[in-house]
């Protein structure tokens, strides 16, 4: 839960993205040739301690009817799914494409799996980390490094030979940020052999932006690579979109790709819109918790054309689906089903108490197992930032919304600086928080602070407290071009209470209005 402070003072804002990969730029070109990963089962996944995923070969799959869709060349023999994407058959389908193509093409790249980080087997020894990042293929052994490992600095030697072309590289993978997915950390991997790694040639680091006498801007100028996580030592969480296991960066590079990123309609993706669009909608995805990265940062250069239909936006349910363990669910729950597979809440029962988590396993609240009305609040609280997610306008830019303390889980008491920024034109803003407990807060414009709807600047600086209870605080800001004096009363009359119905916000809002959000969490 938030509190307001005195009537906040107007800052400029600078984002920064601090990123680590590749650098190009990737122009619209006459044919795009596609090669689709996608890995869930892995050989040996036994003995290199990390678990089976169920969403890579999900992710490869839609990956390949949108860009089949976009009218990519990509054959059956350039998507590679589980025990057909080993190193070899990797390396000989990506010079398929090299036969293939002709000077100027554009190659898209996609690979959804285990990512990692090991520590250099042979030269060029230039990570500061002394880590090697690495996708890991179907035959992967960890007491082998001359199998199955790609290793960054091999990518970007073979990523270099490739200049004739346009590349684009989309790496949803753990540790993507320094190359490349996986639900096991750096160190689940045993790091076993002391050989060199397959296929190494003495080449730049992939990443490493503070190499001494380096000109980054020329080093693959060709390449534009766009990565699950920004920083390198990320692991990153699977998700269910309508029910189905994904990453959150394919669903979102598919969905661009399908023309929902292109903003202004005019059948062309910019770069800055395929990174406005991507970081959005995975930070949408996973509540705030997964931070795309892309190199380099978007411009008004070409990425691809649109030429198809956009995807549908996900189907609308009346109900929210949970999951709950240890005990009965209380009577009277409204606009709920038990789904113990394609759920958005898990209710954990002990002791009478009802500890709720995310999908991801991130806890979310702690409430009363047997008090129905609590139970009803986050329901409708989830069904409501569902509505809203669906209501985001893919017309227009994204509602820029910054924490200057950052990420991580904030204590009752902590002073939080927030930045909103409407990323245009528009000037009225309507602010709420959904409390840990579902309980929805009216934030701006409040009469006693003495606020006016329309902000004479932005970016629009607002400092909040932390205050119970405690959990994932979502805070919703709309900015429109006109005063929502029915959405403005209806707030209002709901502040203190649990959220309305969807239905009732969203139609009584006008068509001007961008929606953003940003998911933090809170502890007592």
């Amino acid at each position: 839960m938030m509190n307001r402070q005195d009537k906040p003072t107007i800052k400029r804002l600078l984002c920064l993205l601090v990123l680590s990969g590749l650098l190009g730029a990737t122009p619209v070109r006459a044919k795009t040739f596609g090669l689709v990963v996608g890995i869930d089962h892995y050989q040996k996944a036994a003995q290199a301690g990390f678990p089976t995923l169920q969403g890579a070969v999900n992710d490869a799959k839609l990956l390949a009817l949108t860009l089949r869709g976009k009218g990519v060349d990509l054959p059956d023999s350039r998507v590679l799914l589980d025990g057909k994407a080993t190193l070899a058959n990797f390396k000989s389908a990506w010079q398929s494409v090299l036969d293939s193509a002709t000077p100027g093409d554009q190659i898209l790249f996609t690979f959804a799996g285990h990512g990692s980080q090991e520590k250099e087997f042979a030269e060029p020894r230039d990570e500061r980390d002394q880590l090697d990042e690495t996708l890991l293929f179907y035959d992967f052994d960890p007491a082998n490094p001359q199998r199955g490992r790609l290793s960054d600095d091999e990518l970007y030697a073979m990523f270099e030979q490739a200049r004739a072309f346009h590349i684009l590289f989309v790496a949803d993978a753990c540790h993507a940020g320094g190359l490349t997915r996986a639900a096991a950390s750096a160190a689940d991997l045993p790091r076993r052999g002391g050989g060199p790694l397959g296929g190494f040639k003495p080449t730049p680091s992939l990443h490493d932006y503070t190499a001494p006498n380096s000109d980054d801007s020329q080093i693959l100028s060709h390449v534009t690579y766009l990565s699950a996580t920004e920083n390198e030592a990320n692991s990153i969480p699977e998700i269910r979109v309508e029910g189905t296991p994904h990453g959150a960066l394919s669903w979102a590079f598919a969905k661009a790709f399908n023309g929902e990123a292109d903003s202004d309609k005019n059948k062309v993706v910019t770069s800055l819109e395929l990174e406005d669009y991507v970081r959005e909608q995975v930070r949408t995805l996973t509540d705030n918790q997964q931070y795309p990265g892309m190199l380099p940062r978007g411009n008004e250069q070409d990425a691809f054309p649109v030429a198809a239909a956009p995807l549908p936006p996900p189907a609308s349910s009346d109900s929210l689906g949970i999951k709950v363990v240890g005990g009965p669910a209380p009577a009277g729950l409204r606009h709920a089903r038990l789904d113990g597979q394609d759920y958005r809440l898990r209710f954990e029962i002990s002791d009478g108490k009802a500890t709720v988590f995310s999908p991801r396993g991130d806890k979310l609240a702690l409430v009363d197992a047997a008090t129905t009305s609590v139970w009803n609040a986050l329901i409708a609280k989830y069904r409501l930032l569902a509505a809203l997610d669906r209501a985001y306008n893919t017309a227009a830019k994204p509602v820029k919304i910054s924490l200057k303390q950052g990420d991580k889980v904030h204590k009752q008491g902590d002073r939080l600086d927030f930045s909103f920024d409407p990323n245009s034109t528009s000037r009225h803003l309507l602010l709420f928080d959904l409390a840990g407990s579902g309980e929805l807060q009216f934030l701006y414009p409040l009469q006693e602070q003495g606020d006016r709807p329309a902000l004479a600047q932005t970016p629009y600086a607002l400092p909040l407290d932390v205050a119970p209870p405690s959990g994932e605080d979502d805070v919703v800001a709309v900015f429109c071009a006109t005063r929502q004096n029915s959405v403005e009363t209806l707030l209002q009359t709901y502040n203190g209470k649990a959220p309305p119905e969807p239905e009732a916000l969203l139609s009584s809002l006008g068509k001007d209005c961008q929606i953003g959000r940003y998911a933090f969490f809170t502890r007592e």
